[in-house]
This record gives structure tokens, sequence and C-alpha cells, in this order.
């Protein structure tokens, strides 16, 4: 199943979601994703806790904010990242997300600025990927 058709079968409300990481990554084919991993509002966020279908995989605190990661059939979903990055984090600004088919996605250089932060060693080999991808386009 392509991304785009695996995000819509989810069914989530327009504008209540964003996907983060490898989306943006498999979409632009710049490299496959292994995982979905997706920001949601609070609202849809207590929609999912009452979901049966959906698991609790993780809760951590960041900066005094406790976050839950619920997931389902590898797609992850929270309200924030690193309690910081929430959906609004996103769509308030033009620059850090791009719409694909009717579907929110972190844009490239918004999740290149956010793993040149995180500097773990996938996040180095996807930087690498996307600013050859970047330059690519710029031509």
């Amino acid at each position: 199943m392509k991304i785009i058709e695996k995000i819509k079968a989810l069914n989530f409300p327009e504008k209540q979601f964003l996907i983060l990481g490898g989306g943006i990554l498999e979409v632009k084919n710049i490299r496959p994703t292994r995982d979905l991993d997706i920001v949601v509002t609070e609202n849809l966020m207590d929609v999912l806790r009452k979901d049966k279908t959906w698991s609790l995989k993780k809760v951590y605190s960041v900066k005094d904010k406790i976050v839950e990661l619920l997931c389902r059939e590898g797609v992850e979903v929270c309200t924030s990242v690193h309690s910081v990055y929430d959906l609004d984090y996103f769509l308030q600004n033009k620059d850090r997300y791009e719409e694909i088919e009717g579907v929110y996605f972190s844009s490239l250089k918004d999740l290149l600025r956010m793993k040149s932060v995180w500097k773990r060693e996938k996040d180095l080999v996807d930087i690498e990927l996307i600013n050859k991808y970047l330059d690519k386009s710029s031509l």
C-alpha cells in the first residue's frame, strides 16, 4: 500500500494531524520509511485513547509535560514532539509543512532543521539524503 493510501485509511479528521519524519522522505522517494510518526490534536488523541485498537507504547516527560505515544500497526501518534512541536507549531508557518494529496507532512526544510539538532546516527544519514534531494531539486 502506498503511504498516502495508508495514511488516508486511518480516517483521521482533516487538519487534525500531520505526518512527521520519514513520511515525507518516502512520499518524495528519498527513502522508504519503516513506520509512520504522526502528531495529532488533543481532541484526536482523546478519541484514539478510547479506541482499543490503539495501544500505549510510551509515556515520557519533557520540560514538565507528559507526552503519550500510542501505536497501531507501524503507526505512532502523539500530540507533540519533544513537547515543543505540536500541530499548531507546524501549521502556523507555511515553511514548516507541505500538503501532498490532501495530507499534511512536516516540510523537508523543517525536518532537516530538527534532524540537525537531534544528530542521531540515523538523522545524520537522513540529513545527507535530504541535502542531496534539495540540491537536485534546485537545479
